[in-house]
């Protein structure tokens, strides 16, 4: 039987202390990259925390009802990615005109309106403007226990991409809204040779209906260009319930990928704009269609002294109509007498309007300064009338923005000092289709 050989295993302390070395070398590596990867996670946890706090922190907070950051930017981004749909419509159709100059002119004058808006640094700030009236007429509808329901949205949000059960989309129809003139007095007939301008020139009056590319949206314009580009976003369909449903559905779909807007958020924009709608309805209810109304000519002049001789001529008996041509620096109206026609309370400036409302038919005034110059005026008419179309809805704006106003000023708003820096600007126009100052 052999006999086994023994082996000897020999160390010496050279060799005891590398090999100590290299394991205090692992260890430390391991604990260095255990180190790094706990700080890594711990930072990405924090801003996920963070970014979670922060969404949930509120931008305003009216008496005690709040708006996330999380709410305001996604209908900042809701309101750039509209505005950034409607530029790009307008771009593509600009390109199918042609370059005629009144065409170009026109795009081009619309482009630069929707690019600053996007580049104003007030864009966040007017975006929670109209937040927070919703919240407030959201307190109306409560107390008057107004309903939207989910028809009606139904309805509104067909209206806006034009849907129509025949698929046929109705035309513009002019409607005159000339106001309507009145009987004049032997005295008014003196005033003015030979025959007087009992108003401002009306045009027809262009009503837009539902399946125009201005439809009505939550926020006046918000989803006014839900379908508006030059092309169809999907295969024409030839029953137009189907291409609804698909146009809109290709339009969620690229809604909430550029800015995270869900099918029951872009619902509630256009409940928030039915309820407005509603509320409005009831509170111009009142308001008349005739008021009180100034018919007036004037000359306007730069200085006090200009003034002070013109008003000495007219009182010496020279033709007011050829001084307004000579003398007057209105442009818009000095070749016609300085007819400034009929108007109603508020049209005028301040200072125009209390001189203009306080003469008799026929008086002239003495010499008064505005913003504009200083003017002479005389009153050709004054009565009752009926607003035209126009005038009336101004009207009945006004009042409603009167009684909104009241509602804030009568609430506890506190709005966050860095609304700016929470305020998205994305989505944006792409650079190469930008105009250039």
């Amino acid at each position: 039987m052999a006999k086994r050989r023994k082996i000897k295993f020999s160390s010496s302390k050279k060799h005891l202390a590398r090999l100590e070395k290299e394991r205090r070398q692992r260890t430390a590596l391991i604990i260095g990259t255990a180190a790094v990867l706990i700080i890594v996670f711990g930072l990405i946890f924090s801003g996920v925390v963070n970014h979670i706090i922060t969404q949930r922190q509120p931008v305003a907070i009216i008496d005690e009802e709040e708006i996330s950051t999380n709410e305001f930017q996604k209908r900042v981004k809701y309101e750039r990615y509209q505005l950034v749909r409607r530029y790009l419509s307008l771009y593509q159709n600009m390109l199918s005109f042609g370059a005629g100059e009144d065409f170009l002119t026109f795009f081009e004058d619309e482009l630069s309106k929707i690019q600053n808006q996007l580049d104003s640094p007030f864009f966040g700030q007017g975006i929670l403007n109209r937040m927070i009236e919703d919240i407030l007429i959201q307190q109306e509808v409560i107390a008057r226990d107004i309903q939207v329901s989910e028809e009606e949205i139904d309805e509104a949000i067909k209206e806006a991409f034009g849907f129509t059960p025949t698929g046929i989309l109705p035309t513009f129809t002019p409607r005159p809204t000339s106001p309507p003139t009145s009987t004049l007095s032997a005295t008014q007939y003196a005033l003015v040779s030979p025959t007087p301008t009992q108003t401002q020139t009306s045009t027809p009056e262009v009503t837009p209906t539902a399946t125009t590319t201005s439809s009505p949206s939550p926020t006046q314009a918000d989803v006014e260009t839900a379908t508006t580009t030059a092309t169809p976003l999907v295969e024409p369909t030839a029953d137009p319930l189907v291409r609804f449903e698909e146009d809109f559905a290709f339009f969620m779909d690229d809604l909430q990928a550029a800015t995270k807007v869900d099918e029951e958020e872009f619902r509630s924009y256009f409940a928030n704009f039915l309820f407005r709608e509603k509320v409005f309805e009831l509170i111009t209810i009142d308001v008349e269609r005739y008021t009180d109304q100034v018919w007036a000519r004037h000359i306007l002049v730069e200085t006090e002294e200009e003034a002070q001789a013109a008003h000495e001529r007219i009182m010496a008996g020279e033709d007011w109509t050829e001084l307004a041509s000579e003398l007057s620096t209105d442009e818009g109206t000095k070749d016609t007498g300085g007819d400034m026609g009929w108007f109603p309370m508020g049209r005028m400036v301040a200072e125009f309007e209390e001189v203009a409302f306080s003469l008799g038919i026929g008086e002239i005034s003495e010499p008064f300064n505005s913003v504009f110059g200083w003017h002479i005026i005389q009153v050709l008419g004054h009565e009752e009338r009926m607003l035209d179309p126009n005038e009336y809805e101004q009207l009945r704006q006004i009042v409603f923005m009167e009684w909104l106003n009241e509602l804030r000023d009568n609430a506890t708003i506190e709005i966050a000092e860095d609304l700016n820096e929470l305020t998205p600007i994305e989505p944006d126009l792409p650079d190469h289709l930008r105009l250039t100052p």
